[in-house]
């Protein structure tokens, strides 16, 4: 699917009072809006693009094939230069710092079409983590890990650098998940401190076992992408072949127009919030946070989630 230049937002329409109507000032991303299917029936799209969105919509993950040219030559490099630097902990953080093939599929055109379409707000890649082998992560939803204000204009695009095999501990996501509630380490009734996460986990697996949710298997192809939307819960399964890789590589999106913050080390309802230092990979500037359209302060960044220093040359 290659998504032409449209709108998902709703159709023009004057209301009874002066200004837009309340619909056209929806703080949700479209692809997430209860009216996406009445956007989708008038938008300008190709049926098997309109259907592809709705299907999005429906399950909160889309798998598509990247499509890049070069993608076997960048794929190949990035294997040979992260190969040596892989630790114990199998994946390799911000590797866009040095390598440019990294960054180049961080910033591939077709991920930031779809993204662009479905959000209707240009996306900003800022986070990439590479993998040499399964992470055996448990389910989890990214909006525990990266946020935003306005809520869940962020997005994960993972892509496999390796036919995919089903010992290697492959992604598992559970259909539909992201249209479940919103998880704050205040739901769970802990303070808000990453040394907490493990009830965050506990608690999505005891969920998911409660609702009788099984998950779905991701065996991506080499050059495969998975797009998932922000609170679309996935995890990776236990490698069963010890030998076995899973090459790969995530990268997170934000979109302009938000405020980006750490949830766990936020409490909103204390108004206490730990914001995030954004970096648009595309150019190397940084993200200017916003709210209601007027710059947000980040202050001496002593309370800032910042990206390790030194940084590269090229960020300004």
């Amino acid at each position: 699917m290659m998504p032409p230049t449209s709108t998902l937002q709703d159709p023009a329409a004057e209301s009874a009072v002066a200004g837009p109507r309340w619909r056209d000032r929806l703080a949700i991303p479209p692809i997430e809006s209860p009216f996406l299917d009445e956007a989708l029936d008038n938008a300008d799209l190709p049926d098997d693009v309109r259907e592809t969105v709705r299907k999005l919509g429906r399950d909160g993950y889309l798998v598509f094939d990247l499509d890049l040219p070069d993608f076997e030559e960048r794929a190949d490099r990035i294997l040979a230069d992260l190969g040596p630097r892989y630790g114990e902990e199998r994946r390799i953080a911000e590797a866009w710092y040095w390598n440019d093939d990294v960054r180049a599929l961080a910033c591939a055109p077709k991920v930031l079409d779809i993204l662009r379409l479905v959000y209707q707000r240009d996306p900003i890649p800022f986070q990439t983590l590479n993998f040499e082998r399964g992470s055996e992560q448990p389910a989890h939803s990214d909006a525990i890990h990266f946020h935003s204000l306005p809520r869940h204009y962020m997005s994960g695009v993972w892509i496999a650098f390796e036919d995919i095999h089903p010992d290697s501990g492959p992604l598992i996501g559970y259909p539909g998940s992201h249209l479940l509630p919103d998880l704050d380490m205040q739901d769970l009734g802990v303070p808000s401190e990453p040394e907490y996460y493990g009830a965050y986990e506990e608690y999505i697996r005891d969920m998911m076992k409660a609702r009788h949710e099984e998950p779905e298997v991701l065996l991506m192809k080499r050059g495969q992408a998975v797009l998932w939307l922000t609170n679309f819960l996935h995890g990776g399964t236990a490698i069963r072949g010890p030998d076995r890789t899973r090459h790969s590589m995530v990268t997170h999106y934000y979109f302009e127009g938000c405020q980006y913050y750490f949830p766990m080390q936020s409490d909103l309802s204390a108004g206490r919030i730990t914001r995030r230092e954004v970096i648009d990979l595309r150019d190397g500037s940084f993200v200017q946070h916003l709210h209601d359209g007027e710059p947000v302060d980040l202050g001496d960044l002593s309370k800032v989630c910042t990206y390790p220093r030194p940084l590269p040359d090229w960020v300004h």
